[in-house]
């Protein structure tokens, strides 16, 4: 009798429902372990101009200086980064606004990194009021110099202030670099 309900009702495979693979980082349960995406703003929806939005700024993620603080027991802090920088290697001008960054919001205080991370800043500051015949002579280069955002130049003065270190003079030079 079964059997004969089943042959009577024609089952269709195809409105069975199937679901895609959806990869965990885009799951709400599993997002947190993943790093930040573009996507996850909290106005990311709200792109009309008269939407109301949450907060002022669009962004949330893709953030340049970003750290994974939920992580800091898998990764440890800043220290583990900057204890690879090597003494002949030049340090690209955005790594340096990163380990300051994260140096003066973790507490973090090596003299010797800063030292290092600090190097040619002054020079490269004086550099900026020179004639452009003292600039052709100087032959300043500073790794990463063209590419460098405001955003890195601002956190670097924010790890300048949090953290109390440094000199005088790079921080006059991180400062003129966020305008």
């Amino acid at each position: 009798m079964l059997s004969s309900l089943v042959s009577r009702q024609q089952i269709r495979l195809t409105t069975l429902p199937v679901r895609a693979f959806t990869h965990p980082q885009w799951c709400k349960k599993t997002r947190h372990l993943f790093k930040p995406k573009y996507f996850d703003d909290i106005n990311y929806d709200n792109d009309r101009r008269w939407d109301t939005k949450k907060r002022r700024f669009r962004y949330r993620t893709q953030d340049p200086l970003f750290f994974d603080y939920e992580m800091k027991y898998l990764s440890g802090d800043i220290s583990n980064f900057y204890r690879f920088i090597q003494p002949s290697v030049a340090v690209p001008l955005h790594k340096r606004a990163y380990l300051l960054y994260h140096m003066g919001r973790q507490g973090v205080y090596d003299e010797k990194v800063v030292e290092k991370l600090e190097e040619n800043l002054a020079l490269a500051y004086s550099r900026f009021f020179m004639t452009a015949e003292e600039k052709k002579a100087s032959k300043l280069f500073l790794l990463g110099e063209k590419h460098l955002f405001g955003r890195y130049a601002w956190g670097a003065v924010i790890g300048y202030y949090k953290g109390n270190f440094g000199t005088a003079q790079a921080l006059k030079y991180w400062e003129y670099m966020m305008l």
